[in-house]
């Protein structure tokens, strides 16, 4: 003999699923939660949404999964950037596309002074290899001088300060 398992209003149905009422009226529409009159709901409705929760892995469709888990990636991307503003670790676009641009100016200045230092020592020699020898020790020269981090910050610095009037 079977026992019959008795209704549920739908405070005690909302509060046995931890759902609200109106997600009840949305599952009583997809025919998962049963309603057998005024304010009352079957017992096989507590079955049916457990099966339905475990179908849908409890949160829904995979790509609502993933669009949820997108959503708090972002946000957790925004909080971070939001403290380090605060902190003062962000500098302003403008100011770090100046920096840019000065590092350039100094680099593209130092490249264009390259040919008048070295056109003298280069003025009577006759064979390719003294030639490339003196190339060769003036561009490792260049690079060690573009390659001084505390004499190009301040060369940077010069520029961006407007205090050097070379283009």
């Amino acid at each position: 003999m079977t026992k019959e398992l008795p209704d549920f209003s739908l405070a005690q149905i909302c509060w046995l699923l931890d759902i609200t009422k109106p997600r009840i009226g949305q599952l009583e529409e997809a025919d998962i939660v049963v309603k057998t009159g005024r304010d009352r709901y079957a017992a096989a409705s507590i079955r049916n949404f457990v099966r339905f929760q475990r179908k849908e892995g409890g949160v829904g469709s995979k790509q609502m999964q993933d669009v949820k888990l997108e959503v708090l990636r972002l946000k957790a991307n925004m909080g971070k950037l939001d403290l380090d503003e605060r902190e003062g670790k962000l500098l302003p676009l403008n100011r770090t596309l100046d920096a840019f641009r000065a590092v350039a100016v100094v680099i593209k200045q130092k490249a264009l002074a390259f040919p008048s230092k070295f056109a003298s020592r280069l003025l009577m020699k006759r064979h390719a290899a003294e030639v490339e020898a003196i190339l060769r020790a003036g561009v490792y020269e260049w690079l060690e001088g573009v390659s001084d981090e505390n004499a190009m910050l301040e060369e940077v610095i010069k520029v961006i300060e407007g205090k050097d009037n070379t283009p």
